[in-house]
């Protein structure tokens, strides 16, 4: 799953369809509730890329994280302008956490947020001890 901004959506896809056609990719954003639904099930069940916005991720966190009422554990959550969840108690930031996933990458070209520790004092990617005792 790829969290961005609503303006950079357009962006991502052509992108994936110039370097990665044959990725299955969604979107999560727009659309009717059950067009929204059936599309992130699709995803969950057979691969792919789902693409998202910050305000969706907020306010459907609990669909993101669940797949027929279990957790869903996401291969990969990509937050594309990071910086978004600097503060561990905004809506972002929380709905970043409610959503399981493997592994986390974090994409910013605001140079303060290229701070490794702003990033796991919130517990988004783990401490340098976690990622170490994984391997």
């Amino acid at each position: 799953m790829i969290v961005l901004p609503v303006a950079v959506i357009i962006n991502w896809e052509r992108e994936f369809k110039k370097w990665a056609p044959g990725i299955q990719l969604e979107q999560y954003h727009g659309g009717s509730k059950s067009e929204r639904a059936r599309l992130l099930r699709k995803v969950q069940r057979r691969g792919g890329v789902l693409l998202t916005s910050y305000g969706m991720l907020v306010n459907h966190a609990k669909e993101l994280a669940e797949n027929d009422g279990k957790e869903f554990v996401w291969d990969y959550v990509i937050l594309d302008e990071g910086h978004k969840i600097k503060n561990p108690s905004n809506k972002c930031s929380k709905g970043v956490q409610a959503v399981s996933a493997k592994q986390r990458l974090i994409l910013s070209g605001t140079p303060v947020m290229n701070n490794l520790k702003v990033h796991t004092s919130n517990q988004l990617i783990g401490s340098a001890d976690s990622r170490t005792s994984r391997r």
